[in-house]
């Protein structure tokens, strides 16, 4: 097969695995984590099942390898940021980031493994085999590791603008109310109540932890 035509099936797979990301997002937000993951899962088991043994062209592999399988590895991509996010709410760069250099490592590490699969058992046999054992393993990652953990509450530092906006408004009621300052004059008296209201405020999160 010319180098050409492979190029194009895995940029076609590129393709197909990046667009409907956007799509994939929104029907993770609809129909849930678990459900879109089952599905890419089946969109992989379809393409790369099918392109070891069914697809008898090139065409055949344009269609099963880049488009239904590219297709089903974008939803399973998106829904397991989705996932990384939900668990780690005080830390969703780093959740995402790490998601996705698992996603792009993963890929790097079951170079050799495949490699000597297609030794052994042919090119058509390692795909049909390594769809099966894909999509084995998304199923399992799927209903064992969807449930986040919807009790967390973040820490103070986590709270950010919502933290600091609570300070503020007690510091201005405070001043306001007790030392009776005008309105030009109570940016000068938030000075000696913001320890105050920083004591209260801190109060009010361990209350809500609690």
């Amino acid at each position: 097969m010319p180098y050409a035509q492979i190029a194009l099936i895995f940029s076609m797979f590129i393709l197909f695995e990046t667009w409907p990301v956007p799509v994939a997002g929104y029907f993770v937000d609809r129909f849930g984590i678990r459900k879109l993951m089952i599905l890419g899962s089946i969109g992989i088991l379809v393409g790369w099942f099918l392109g070891g043994t069914v697809a008898k062209s090139v065409s055949d592999l344009y269609i099963y390898y880049g488009v239904i399988a590219g297709t089903g590895a974008g939803i399973i991509y998106i829904s397991t940021v989705a996932n990384a996010v939900k668990w780690f709410p005080d830390r969703r760069g780093l959740a995402a980031g790490l998601t996705a250099a698992g996603f792009g490592g993963g890929a790097a590490i079951t170079i050799m493994p495949i490699a000597a699969t297609i030794s052994s058992m042919g090119w058509a046999g390692a795909m049909a085999a390594w769809g099966v054992a894909q999509v084995i393993a998304a199923r399992v990652i799927a209903l064992a590791g969807s449930k986040s953990n919807l009790q967390f509450i973040p820490s103070v530092q986590w709270r950010g603008p919502a933290f600091l906006n609570e300070v503020w408004d007690l510091s201005w009621k405070k001043a306001e109310k007790e030392l009776q300052y005008e309105p030009t004059e109570v940016s000068t008296a938030l000075e000696s109540q913001f320890m105050n209201a920083l004591r209260d405020c801190l109060n009010l999160v361990k209350q809500k932890k609690a």
